[in-house]
C-alpha cells in the first residue's frame, strides 16, 4: 500500500508509488546515523483482527531493523487522544472517508491531532481542496498536492488497506442505496 487511495482509484497518485520502498539496510543506516540503532517503544493498536494482525506485521518489519515494538491494545481511546500520554504511536485502520482522511488527524485543532502538527504546505492543500467538489478535474488534482505533500512530510507511513462490508436484510431494509466518496469519479 502506498497512501490514501488503492492503485484502481482516480485519487491514486503513481508517482508516489514506492516513495517508501521497503529497504531495511537503509532504515538500520539511518537508525544508526541517529544514534537510535537499539530503538524501542510501545504502539497502541486497535483490537481487532486486522488491527492486531496490521500491528504484528509492523512488529515482525521493524524487528528486523532493530526497532522492537510492544503491542498495547488500546481499550480506552483517552489512553492515546488527545495527547499521546499512553504510547507514542498507535497503529490503525484508517476507515475515514473522503477529506476527512486528512482533516481529522492532521489539521491543527482536530481531535486526532495528537501531536498538534501544523504543516503549512499540507493545511495549503487541504483548503484548496475544501474548496472545489472532490470528484472534479480539480479535486482530483487537489488530492494529489494533498498526498505529496503528505508523503514528503512522512505525517504517516501507510502499510495495509482493510476491507469494509456492509450487509443487510431485504425483508427488513429495502433498497439500500450506498454512497462511496473519493473513491473514483
Amino acid at each position: 500500500m502506498w497512501g490514501f487511495f488503492k492503485a484502481d482509484s482516480a485519487y491514486h497518485v503513481d508517482a508516489l508509488d514506492n516513495y517508501y520502498a521497503y529497504d531495511p539496510d537503509k532504515a538500520r543506516q539511518l537508525h544508526a546515523e541517529a544514534g537510535q540503532s537499539e530503538l524501542a517503544f510501545e504502539v497502541f493498536y486497535t483490537p481487532s483482527p486486522e488491527g492486531q494482525a496490521g500491528a504484528e506485521a509492523l512488529q515482525a518489519q521493524l524487528a528486523e531493523v532493530g526497532v522492537t515494538i510492544t503491542l498495547k491494545p488500546l481499550t480506552v481511546q483517552t489512553d492515546f487522544f488527545p495527547d499521546a500520554k499512553g504510547a507514542p504511536m498507535y497503529f490503525f485502520p484508517l476507515q475515514r472517508a473522503s477529506l476527512n482522511k486528512i482533516t481529522r488527524v492532521y489539521v491543527p485543532g482536530s481531535y486526532g491531532n495528537v501531536c498538534t502538527w501544523d504543516d503549512p504546505e499540507l493545511n495549503a492543500a487541504v483548503a484548496e481542496l475544501q474548496k472545489v467538489r472532490e470528484d472534479s478535474p480539480e479535486g482530483i488534482a487537489a488530492w494529489e498536492a494533498v498526498q505529496e505533500q503528505a508523503y514528503t512530510s512522512a505525517v504517516s507511513i501507510f502499510a495495509l488497506f482493510g476491507l469494509q462490508g456492509a450487509a443487510w436484510n431485504d425483508e427488513r431494509v429495502g433498497n439500500p442505496e450506498f454512497l462511496f466518496i473519493a473513491t473514483a469519479p
